[in-house]
């Protein structure tokens, strides 16, 4: 099957699932969705008070596919995905679409001169690990998760992303995932692509990822924080 993906506001993946006979057609003409997808809560309803679901017809608006996302998603054989970006019907930027707001941001450091980089670090919980204690930054607990890690890492090489460190974090089950730094646009479209291959990959070892904040009342937090460096076009940094 071939996934056409989709991130809305709260860096939900939305979409659809088609056959792979209908890739090729997908890809070169491209798909069509509801503009409220950029309205919609994170359990799937939809804010009407933002003028974008039913009271303004709910249109649908054209969705082009990103470059370089076209990959195969390796934790299911024979699959593929790719993911897209909405504009309005002129081709012009969607002003909701979140990738489309970043670009203006990294257009204004572009303009003066600057280049801004980041990374991320994803942090979540693996259920299935037999472990009661903290057994933070210990090669022990990731080990346990071997068959998990090495999923993730193919996966990730298949779509293109540089993966830096994983390791144990202060609770039971929890781990943390590194990104190499790269530019804005490219590194937090990298940090959604992460996440959906973690989910699936650990769905593929019969095993569930979370990233809730607070999975666990009485265990520590997850969470997800930026590595943002700020640098001159000739690459001094600031």
């Amino acid at each position: 099957m071939f996934d056409v993906i989709i991130a809305d506001i709260n860096g939900i993946w939305r979409g659809l699932h088609a056959p792979m006979s209908e890739k090729d057609s997908l890809l070169q003409n491209g798909v069509s969705w509801p503009r409220s997808l950029y309205a919609m809560r994170f359990d799937g309803g939809v804010c009407e008070e933002t003028g974008l679901g039913l009271a303004s017809g709910d249109p649908d608006y054209p969705c082009v596919f990103i470059p370089d996302t076209v990959a195969p998603t390796t934790w299911r054989k024979g699959g593929m995905q790719a993911a897209a970006q909405m504009q309005t019907p002129d081709g012009e930027p969607f002003f909701a679409d979140p990738r489309a707001v970043l670009a203006k941001v990294v257009d204004h450091f572009h303009a003066d001169g600057l280049r801004p980089i980041l990374a991320a670090e994803l942090e979540f919980y693996l259920s299935g690990d037999k472990s009661e204690m903290s057994e933070l930054y210990s090669p022990d607990a990731s080990a346990r998760c071997a068959a998990f890690f090495d999923l993730v890492r193919r996966a990730a090489e298949e779509q293109n992303i540089e993966l830096g460190a994983a390791i144990s974090e202060y609770a039971p089950g929890q781990f943390e995932i590194n990104l190499r730094h790269g530019e804005p646009l490219r590194a937090c479209l990298d940090a959604l692509l992460l996440r959906r291959i973690i989910r699936e990959c650990a769905r593929a070892v019969d095993r569930r990822a979370t990233f809730i904040a607070k999975p666990r009342g009485d265990c520590s937090g997850s969470g997800m924080h930026f590595h943002l460096s700020v640098c001159t076009e000739s690459g001094d940094f600031c």
